[in-house]
């Protein structure tokens, strides 16, 4: 069939419906019998599907029922719910796509394929919303506020949405009156913000949006007087704001685990030119402003930029305690310096440079007959810390050689455990000759640490040394005579 032949009649689109709704109408009054081979067919559509969020065959409707181009964008998809959060050359090609029918690519144009937040497999009504609809038009029809991310409740009605299944191409549908419970507070204070950002059509300056998020956030605590974000704060309050919305919606749920992995609100204020879905905005609207109309006038007022957070930056310097100077005068470590100050290793050179001191005691490169006799000294169990200090370089400088040789890494680990077994045996055996009959359970309680040890790494030898067990009868007949 021609797809330049007009409708032979157009129904009146109602208001915030939807265009799958309106042809649906269409195609349910005019009595074809075939959706695809008719209805679709008149508008050039051959594979795409019908409910899609921004359909192709928007140009071929205006066509063929003389209703403006711009007046289905603006009225019957979610045109206004996208672009307040997009510049204006993007929200220019936005709608420009719309305009021709190239929407093939914008859910990965607008953030919604990498954002991982698309529209799914449901459409969405309201029980209350079908029964007025027919009572006043005499039909029910899918409304755009329903169809939104982020909107799990009727704003008006309070009550959730029943979800219903994208059917394909073949059948149109119109929406059943099935009751769902009431909605959360929560719920309806999103979908109430949702509703007047879609029926607001303002469009927000959008270099001032990180201003206005950033003035709020200071005024609540979550900006530190040097200017920064305190995000694991606010990605716990932002997790206890998701927590109260109806468990199992699956935005919610993506949002949840991109706050564990550090992705969002993060991604919000490192990538602010990057494409993101407008749910991620709304939910920090919601949670920092509650009402749409505060955030927007705020943006784009001139107030935003007065009120942005500005870094305070310390006057005092810091200065160089008579200590560590003295310290590092001697040729002690800046290492050792830096703990015992309370201050960083490049903190102290910066420091010392100001102090006009000689830091650079140490040889900046260790020459191979430097390294044999470190490596021999490593070998036989010496501590780096004690190296370092023989030979005058850094601790790191004598880890960068032990490095080099991973068999003496083991090697070490042995010579330690060695150590440690004859010092723990001294032990044991020390005591064992300095009193006269103890008992197992008097030698674990006076020298712990080395019965501890050597129960974990040389069982054998303990009990060999240790001394014999007393017989069960007679551990009952101590206990007895003590009572």
């Amino acid at each position: 069939m021609n797809k330049l032949h007009r409708f032979s009649f157009v129904p009146n689109p109602a208001s915030d419906e939807t265009v799958y709704s309106w042809i649906s109408r269409y195609h349910l009054m005019s009595g074809y019998d075939s959706f695809r081979n008719t209805t679709l067919a008149l508008l050039g559509v051959h594979e795409e599907r019908a409910t899609n969020e921004f359909p192709c065959f928007i140009p071929s409707l205006s066509q063929m029922t003389k209703v403006a181009v711009n007046d289905i964008i603006k009225q019957m998809t979610p045109y206004h719910y996208f672009a307040p959060f997009l510049d204006a050359a993007t929200r220019k090609s936005f709608f420009k796509c719309l305009e021709k029918g190239c929407t093939s690519n914008l859910q990965s144009s607008l953030g919604m394929v990498a954002n991982r937040i698309t529209p799914g497999q449901f459409l969405y009504c309201c029980c209350d919303c079908i029964a007025e609809d027919t009572d006043k038009f005499g039909f029910p029809y899918w409304h755009v506020e329903h169809q939104l991310t982020g909107v799990s409740v009727c704003s008006k009605h309070h009550q959730l949405l029943h979800p219903v299944y994208r059917v394909t191409r073949k059948v149109p549908i119109l929406p059943e009156a099935i009751p769902e419970p009431d909605s959360r507070p929560q719920d309806d204070r999103l979908a109430n913000l949702i509703s007047t950002e879609l029926s607001s059509h303002v469009s927000l300056n959008t270099d001032n949006i990180l201003i206005a998020y950033k003035a709020r956030l200071n005024s609540m605590g979550f900006i530190t007087v040097c200017g920064r974000l305190r995000l694991k704060l606010l990605r716990e309050a932002l997790k206890d704001y998701l927590n109260k919305l109806t468990p199992g919606l699956l935005v919610c749920e993506l949002l949840k685990k991109q706050l564990i992995k550090h992705r969002y609100p993060e991604c919000l204020f490192y990538a602010p030119n990057a494409s993101h879905h407008p749910i991620k905005h709304l939910i920090m609207i919601d949670y920092l402003f509650g009402s749409w109309r505060k955030f927007s006038e705020l943006v784009n007022s001139n107030l935003a930029e007065s009120m942005a957070p500005q870094p305070v930056h310390v006057t005092q310097p810091i200065m160089l305690s008579a200590e560590a100077i003295t310290k590092i005068s001697n040729g002690i470590s800046l290492r050792k310096v830096s703990v015992d100050e309370g201050l960083s290793v490049t903190t102290l050179k910066i420091l010392a440079h100001r102090e006009g001191l000689d830091i650079n005691l140490r040889p900046s490169k260790i020459f191979k007959y430097m390294e044999r006799s470190i490596w021999l000294k490593l070998m036989v169990g010496n501590t780096t810390s004690s190296i370092a200090d023989e030979f005058s370089i850094s601790v790191g400088a004598v880890e960068v050689i032990l490095r080099k040789f991973p068999d003496l890494v083991v090697l070490r680990k042995r010579i330690r455990v060695y150590k440690q077994q004859i010092r723990h045996r001294k032990a044991l055996l020390g005591f064992l000759n300095e009193n006269t009959n103890p008992s197992r359970g008097l030698v674990q309680k006076t020298i712990r640490a080395s019965y501890t040890w050597l129960f974990k790494h040389d069982k054998e030898w303990l009990y060999q040394n240790l001394p014999a067990e007393i017989p069960r009868e007679q551990r009952y007949a101590c206990k007895s005579s003590k009572l």
